[in-house]
């Protein structure tokens, strides 16, 4: 059963084959001799012969059940299209050219189904004398082949209606898929320029943005390939000259598809690095940021060399390269030197107008950072000076907090500082 599956052709020769090999069985002899030897085997041949009938039943049931489903399967497929073809439209002003090229298409595809459906139909009526003559007990919701047959015959009915109103209206109808064929020639070529024009090449954009613009092109170009392909049909349908093919949207789809592989690729390396970009200036750790570039830089070098041509993979192997070569400048922008007011000047320079606690690495390398670095490096050098002065200032209180004077008492009225010589020095140092 596991070797046939599906094919009806097939089950019918097992079947068979399968019946004839029962009637080997069917013997009235229920002895043998072999010489002085008599092997009596009645007891045995009852038993083998009700195994066998028990597989060939069994077989039978494995064998309805694939007709059944072949036997739904065909009559709502045939039903369908008799549904289809009652509601083909080809009179009237008020039928547009699509309907027209829908349904003079569909009227051709039925024609030429006609003779499939046809055999298709025998075999089912086969299959099914096959299983009676059989006296297979069948299931009470069973489908019989006959419907089947009777469904054809009303396709085939409507079909030949619809053909004589299609052949007394072909003037009428070739003019408008003349016309229709037309339009569809403009819409494709401006497509087409819409596509040279837009197409998401530069690495200008995000993955995102660049895969929802591909995905409609995508959209698009299948529409209008689809529509031209039923055109083709119509007109084939309708005796017109269907011309030369074109093959302009099958290289475009092409494009597009290797474009979606460019920009799928890119979209991990990006990602990682938005997420790098995301990171608080305030939290972020210097160590860390420079090996994230050098990971994202890793796997966009890993990258296929079909990949790497496009400017989808350059301008982002270019912004990771510049920030690695600018990293020294974020490094020293990363110190305690720099306060609340020092970040103001160096967050107004760079038109950055978030609160500190806001700021993200992104902020600042999307901003221009690391092309400023004479701007930061002035602002820098002002905090670390005033930084120095700070902490000479600090030393300076703090050493004279400490100073104790040693105090002599003069001629029993005052009390005179002792050591000037070590005070004079010590002023000199702090």
């Amino acid at each position: 059963a596991d070797s046939v599956k599906g094919d009806l052709n097939k089950w019918h020769s097992l079947i068979l084959e399968a019946s004839t090999a029962r009637t080997t069985l069917d013997s009235t002899a229920t002895m043998t001799e072999f010489g002085p030897i008599v092997v009596r085997y009645n007891k045995v041949q009852s038993q083998v012969n009700l195994k066998y009938d028990s597989w060939q039943k069994e077989l039978q049931t494995y064998f309805a059940a694939v007709l059944a489903e072949r036997i739904i399967e065909n009559f709502e497929k045939i039903s369908d299209a008799k549904t289809r073809l009652e509601n083909v439209s080809l009179e009237g002003s008020s039928v547009t050219t699509n309907e027209i090229v829908l349904g003079v298409t569909f009227l051709q595809e039925v024609n030429q189904q006609i003779p499939s459906w046809h055999k298709k139909t025998t075999e089912l009526g086969e299959s099914e004398k096959l299983l009676k003559r059989q006296r297979h007990a069948f299931r009470s919701d069973w489908m019989e082949a006959s419907l089947v047959g009777g469904q054809l015959q009303q396709v085939e009915q409507l079909l030949a209606k619809r053909m004589r109103i299609m052949e007394d209206q072909v003037p009428l109808l070739q003019s408008r898929i003349v016309a229709e064929d037309k339009a569809n020639v403009q819409r494709v070529s401006d497509l087409l320029s819409n596509w040279e024009q837009n197409k998401p090449l530069m690495g200008n954009i995000t993955p995102d943005d660049a895969l929802e613009k591909l995905n409609k092109f995508e959209f698009n170009m299948k529409k209008s390939q689809l529509d031209q392909e039923n055109l083709i049909k119509a007109k084939d349908a309708l005796g017109l000259d269907v011309g030369a093919s074109d093959n302009a949207i099958s290289g475009c789809l092409d494009e597009v598809a290797g474009l979606t592989e460019v920009w799928e690729a890119v979209s991990k390396p990006f990602d990682s690095l938005t997420e790098l970009k995301d990171t608080l200036w305030a939290t972020a750790v210097m160590r860390k940021v420079r090996k994230t570039l050098d990971d994202i830089l890793i796997e966009m070098r890993s990258l296929p060399n079909r990949i790497r041509q496009y400017d989808a993979y350059t301008a982002l192997h270019d912004k990771v390269k510049s920030y690695l070569s600018g990293h020294s400048t974020l490094s020293d922008m990363k110190t305690d030197a720099l306060k609340e007011r020092h970040w103001k000047i160096i967050l107004q320079k760079l038109n950055i107008h978030v609160a500190f606690s806001e700021l993200t690495i992104g902020m600042l390398w999307d901003n221009d950072l690391l092309e400023r670095k004479k701007d930061m490096a002035e602002v820098l050098s002002i905090a670390q000076g005033e930084m120095a002065i700070e902490v000479f200032l600090n030393e300076v209180r703090d050493r004279w907090m400490k100073q104790e004077l040693n105090l002599v008492l003069y001629q029993n009225r005052v009390r005179l500082i002792r050591g000037w010589d070590d005070l004079f020095t010590a002023l000199d140092d702090h």
